[in-house]
């Protein structure tokens, strides 16, 4: 029950309010990826997903299932509108990761690690 009340609270509190709408993702949002994953890519292209490109320090400048490849997110950010970028790195580079997207000002920020809470 308390719990209840402390949710409540959060998810309409002001400082939540001024970020909410960065979490309201559709079938029209616009997704990068980091960690070049061909298969996690393909899958999220199958799903319906809007990949509008992929972040790959070695493969930047390339084109891999129709999507073109960034060395940063930096450069994604400024070539593409997206809303959104997702991280699929391994777990000693997903801190690097996320600093990179926050620095690029990404509005949302999905991190899928393991090992990452």
């Amino acid at each position: 029950m308390a719990q209840d009340r402390i949710s409540a609270g959060l998810r309409f509190s002001s400082e939540y309010a001024k970020i909410r709408g960065n979490l309201q993702l559709n079938a029209d949002s616009r997704v990068i990826c980091q960690g070049y994953k061909v298969l996690y890519n393909q899958h999220a292209l199958e799903y319906g997903t809007k990949l509008v490109g992929c972040i790959s320090l070695k493969k930047g400048g390339t084109t891999d299932l129709g999507l073109p490849v960034f060395a940063s997110v930096a450069g994604a950010k400024k070539a593409t509108d997206r809303h959104a970028t997702v991280i699929y790195v391994a777990p000693p580079g997903a801190a690097a990761a996320i600093l990179e997207a926050l620095e690029a000002d990404m509005s949302l920020i999905v991190c899928i690690t393991k090992g990452v809470p």
